[in-house]
């Protein structure tokens, strides 16, 4: 019994290194989307205003140069964004936060459960729980998952939760 004991220990630590990778993907990806549409709902608002402000290049030198430069870069992001797909991106993560939390309890679940039921068992919900992680492989495709300094910060953040550290 102590191998599928082991296999539940490092699949309920997998399962929590992802439940927080992609917690904070979701997070990054939120204000990501949150600041670029507030950066163009700010620019299409000021753009009007800015156009009359500041024509007189001779009086605001550097207002001029500056509203030029946020208006290129408004026109530049409102392309860029469609293709980048933002919200995609933290629907998806969203999602991998929320089934990768609850594949984190089902293995918390088991292993409060390994020791007092067959080996049997014990496989049969492992094989479980694994072809729940498969299925969001499909889901996780559409994401950066090679972010070795976010899987860092979360492989620490599992370790202090689970009194490893």
């Amino acid at each position: 019994m102590g191998e599928i004991r082991k296999k539940v220990w490092f699949g309920l630590l997998d399962a929590d290194m992802n439940y927080r990778y992609f917690e904070h993907l979701a997070s990054r990806y939120y204000h990501l989307d949150l600041y670029s549409k507030v950066f163009l709902a700010f620019m299409a608002s000021g753009a009007v205003g800015g156009w009359i402000i500041w024509q007189d290049p001779a009086a605001y030198p550097y207002g001029v140069l500056t509203w030029k430069i946020l208006s290129s870069a408004s026109a530049v992001l409102s392309v860029v964004m469609p293709i980048i797909n933002v919200a995609k991106k933290l629907e998806a993560a969203s999602r991998l936060k929320g089934e990768w939390n609850d594949v984190v309890r089902e293995y918390d679940v088991l292993w409060l459960r390994v020791e007092g039921i067959s080996q049997q068992k014990a496989i049969e919900e492992v094989a479980r729980i694994g072809h729940m992680e498969s299925e969001l492989a499909a889901v996780e495709a559409i994401l950066p998952t090679n972010d070795r300094k976010l899987t860092r910060r979360c492989q620490n953040e599992v370790k202090q939760a689970r009194g490893l550290q």
